[in-house]
């Protein structure tokens, strides 16, 4: 009765893809996602095309912010304590 199991179990880890491959996909997924619908409103409204810039550029610029920021808090609670 456990023989199966144990055989499955075996063979579990080559058929499910690691972590970071699954999240590239996830990632190359999302990634799609969010271009496609670019794309469809540029083709729809074409005038909200030089909205996309700034908005893309502000995106940017927040996210490297709070990356430093956060990074810097992890810093100061490590020693803090």
């Amino acid at each position: 009765m456990a023989a199966p199991f144990l055989a499955l179990q075996q063979q579990r880890p080559k058929l499910v893809p690691p972590a970071r491959t699954a999240t590239l996909c996830l990632l190359r997924a999302v990634g799609f996602l969010v271009l496609s619908a670019v794309v469809l409103v540029s083709i729809a409204v074409p005038f909200i095309l030089p909205v996309f810039v700034p908005l893309a550029v502000a995106f940017v610029w927040l996210r490297n912010r709070y990356l430093g920021a956060s990074r810097e808090i992890k810093r100061w609670e490590a020693t803090s304590r």
